[in-house]
């Protein structure tokens, strides 16, 4: 089972990675942004996106260590504490709708495995 959800997270790191991909490309072209914002911007969607692919790739290629490694637990409660801090800037910034819900629900079932599973 939780090789499974490990596989699950791992499809959707990658698409979260594809969309940053796409939101990087979209930062750049804007004509809205001022040069500095634009800059930071992208400073912070690039690394974001390096670590959603590690994120992904840990998740596809070392589930074993993922589970059996204190570096492995670690990165998990890293990879948690990461989509926590996002479930909250949903409450925070942006507008709280079904799609908010669905994702704090999913995170909350999601960490309630692992520890369960720990």
């Amino acid at each position: 089972m939780v090789n499974t959800l490990l596989i699950i997270g791992g499809v959707i790191q990658t698409a979260f990675g594809i969309f940053h991909i796409w939101l990087g490309k979209m930062i750049q072209q804007s004509a809205t942004l001022t040069p500095a914002d634009k800059s930071l911007m992208l400073a912070f969607n690039i690394a974001g996106t390096i670590m959603i692919f590690f994120f992904a790739y840990v998740s596809f290629f070392n589930r074993q260590d993922l589970k059996s490694t204190r570096l492995g637990k670690m990165t998990m409660l890293l990879v948690t504490l990461f989509y926590f801090s996002r479930a909250i800037e949903e409450f925070i910034w942006k507008r709280v709708g079904l799609c908010a819900h669905a994702y704090v629900t999913l995170f909350f079932t999601g960490t309630n495995f692992f520890n369960d599973n720990s």
